[in-house]
């Protein structure tokens, strides 16, 4: 039961409550008790409050928890973000395991020009699996119609050591 006196909220009125404490102590202490309170509030404890050693606990572990959130919050914010590089890297994975095939395919053919011949290609939409088919399929008809652009069966093509003046590295 909690009551405070010359307080606002009140689980029994205060009349009650002051016949009760003045029954309980006696006429005389009673009015000791009620002249050294004056204006004082009294709360009277029914075992529902809690002692400040458990408040300070609860209060400790609470701040526990919010810094434990924050690291959470922390981390999911690192691996969302390493997620994010993750595809970016499958994406351009993909992207360059496509353009390694093409050029591949390409130069079966004995291309003279890799940058000539991949623009008449029409690979847009495909998928991998069916890239090679495609390119196969293509290049037959290319070979027809712009045979200036592939090397002759009999003639010999080699790839030309290339210095390259921007990094100044010489592929040897």
């Amino acid at each position: 039961m909690y009551f405070l006196v010359s307080g606002h909220y009140h689980v029994k009125s205060e009349r009650s409550f002051m016949e009760e404490l003045s029954n309980v102590l006696g006429e005389e202490l009673f009015l000791k008790v009620q002249n050294a309170l004056a204006d004082k509030k009294l709360i009277v404890d029914d075992g529902k409050l809690i002692p400040k050693h458990r408040f300070d606990c609860i209060n400790i572990s609470l701040k526990e928890h919010k810094e434990k959130v924050q690291n959470l919050l922390k981390e999911n914010e690192f691996l969302r973000n390493e997620k994010i590089e993750i595809d970016k890297l499958k994406s351009e994975n993909a992207k360059l395991k496509r353009e390694n095939l093409i050029v591949t395919e390409i130069m079966k053919y004995k291309a003279r020009n890799l940058v000539c011949v991949t623009a008449l290609l029409k690979l847009d939409n495909l998928e991998i699996s069916d890239l090679a088919a495609e390119i196969k399929k293509q290049m037959a008809s290319i070979k027809k119609k712009e045979p200036y652009l592939f090397f002759e069966d009999n003639e010999v093509f080699m790839l030309v050591p290339y210095k390259n003046k921007k990094t100044e590295i010489n592929y040897e």
